[in-house]
């Protein structure tokens, strides 16, 4: 009786009136909410901390140094891979040849660079040459992977507005009838 003026009237009530069942779900209660809550709290500091690190210029600067070192890396085990004839280079035939293997597609699928036409990417990453270095291989990886970034679909536009303008010239420097003909055939 000595407690009972220190005690909440829910206690009180519940002390009262209810079994000592209800006292224990109460204290369960009461634990998880609390524990609830901590946790709640906690998450809006992580969140906090990982969006003012995200936002830190050196730290953006070290991730992606340190990317350009794993992605450079795994083009070198790649390279190696690749080049059977132990030259330094990997021709159109040494490259078709893997290309065949799933497990290949598949890494470079994981790393976002879907192969579907192993001949065009031989173009894409080759310079012209005939064979690819490991410095063409890294570069050429590390620009085709992903989706498209608006860089590329701007220079893309203004491409194709250099030549859609080309074309306007040379259509206006061929004779009417030429332009007559063309324009009938289409």
């Amino acid at each position: 009786r000595s407690l009972r003026p220190c005690s909440p009237p829910c206690t009180l009530h519940m002390g009262e009136n209810m079994g000592e069942g209800y006292g224990a779900l109460l204290v369960t209660y009461k634990f998880i909410v609390s524990f609830a809550v901590v946790k709640v709290i906690t998450g809006v500091f992580m969140h906090e901390t990982f969006r003012v690190a995200a936002s830190d210029d050196a730290l953006m600067v070290v991730q992606k140094i340190r990317a350009t070192q794993r992605h450079l890396k795994k083009m070198k085990q790649l390279f190696t891979r690749l080049d059977t004839s132990l030259d330094g280079k990997i021709d159109r035939d040494e490259f078709l040849e893997f290309m065949q293997d799933t497990m290949l597609k598949t890494w470079l699928a994981s790393m976002e660079l879907e192969v579907e036409n192993p001949n065009l990417l031989f173009d894409f990453i080759d310079d012209g040459d005939g064979a690819v270095t490991l410095a063409e291989l890294a570069r050429a990886i590390a620009r085709l992977r992903g989706p498209a970034r608006s860089l590329d679909v701007i220079t893309l536009a203004a491409r194709c507005q250099d030549l859609r303008e080309r074309l306007i010239r040379l259509e206006n420097q061929a004779p009417k009838t030429t332009t007559t003909s063309c324009t009938m055939r289409i």
